[in-house]
């Protein structure tokens, strides 16, 4: 196994960037502010609590609580946009983006399936959004990258079968972080691949307990699994529909074990899949963290657009919790450690 201190011989040209997010990272979030968000008393006290952090630079005088998705989103187009400026591999840029893509696809067929005009169209992707919505309305994918198309079209299909909109979701989240997946595999950088590698299982154990918990068949599994990770596809499948026993033993003496085991037996006490989110995401910053021991690389670069996504992830939840008024040991059940 190559050291943490492995610097590839011919990537020094992401020094500069590398160097300006070690200057950067002291803005990501701590777990302190977003516990002091959770046990804020309304929706309005904890955007308070967000004003006191770098989120400020994105919040007019009187920002409502309503506008909290703005601000959510001012912060994501600024790491993008240290994304675009300091990544130098187009592919990689790409493979990073391209989930945004994949959230517009999902958002104009749900809409199209509905009869109702779609909502939550982003601008962070690779495609226009005009140009996915033509394509999803028509059912001509031409115009899309051919990726995007097949598992488009491979919904349509599955969508016909099943006719149960949670499919898109399934489906259609997995193919984002598959795009993301196969992009962080090929980097050649300390600690990334391992992250791809754990980002798909993650993925894939989400997939098999929500496609269990629907009571779906094997087949909609199979077509949501995402390649690249390191659980058999075999194994996970044949835990589909066989119970939460099954599901745990499918990830038995792996290192998801722990909140496999802890995950299912809140779900059934609880119905809720906040103690498996939050386990799994644990594993995933765990692993981010290990970049702050690799220099020379793109890998700080991208672990520090990783856990803002993953950070502003957060802040949403706690925001909408506090809006519909969830208790705060709730809440608290579900926040995973950050980055920060």
């Amino acid at each position: 196994m190559r050291s943490l201190f492995w610097i590839p011989p011919d990537d020094m040209r992401h020094a500069y960037g590398a160097s300006l997010i070690r200057a950067l990272e002291g803005s990501l979030l701590s777990r302190k502010t977003l516990d002091a968000m959770a046990r804020a008393t309304d929706a309005a006290e904890a955007l308070e609590e967000l004003s006191e952090t770098t989120y400020a630079t994105h919040m007019a005088p009187g920002q409502r609580v309503a506008d909290f998705e703005q601000i959510l989103q001012r912060m994501l187009e600024e790491a993008y946009r240290l994304l675009r400026r300091l990544i130098l591999d187009d592919d990689l840029e790409q493979g990073m983006l391209r989930v945004h893509d994949f959230h517009n696809l999902k958002a104009v067929m749900k809409a199209s399936l509905a009869g109702v005009e779609p909502k939550g169209l982003v601008r962070l992707g690779v495609v226009d959004p005009a140009t996915i919505r033509a394509a999803a309305e028509s059912g001509d994918y031409a115009t899309i990258p051919p990726d995007m198309a097949e598992i488009a079209r491979r919904v349509a299909r599955a969508y016909e079968m099943v006719e149960d909109p949670r499919l898109l979701e399934v489906v259609l989240d997995g193919a984002a972080v598959g795009a993301r997946v196969a992009a962080l595999t090929r980097l050649n950088t300390p600690v990334m691949p391992d992250y791809a590698a754990l980002l798909a299982d993650t993925t894939n154990i989400r997939t098999l307990a929500r496609v269990s918990r629907m009571n779906a068949e094997s087949a909609l599994f199979e077509t949501a699994f995402i390649p690249g990770g390191r659980l058999n596809l075999d194994r996970l499948r044949a835990a589909v529909g066989k119970g939460s026993s099954a599901v745990v033993e499918a990830c038995a003496n792996t290192l998801y074990a722990k909140a496999m085991q802890e995950g299912l037996s809140y779900l059934q006490d609880r119905k809720s899949f906040a103690v498996l989110d939050r386990e799994l995401e644990n594993l995933l910053v765990a692993k981010l963290r290990e970049t702050q021991f690799v220099f020379f690389s793109p890998a700080p670069i991208i672990a520090f657009v990783l856990a803002r996504e993953h950070e502003v992830s957060m802040v949403r939840l706690v925001m909408v919790a506090k809006i519909n008024g969830i208790p705060s040991d709730l809440i608290a059940a579900r926040l995973p450690m950050l980055y920060g």
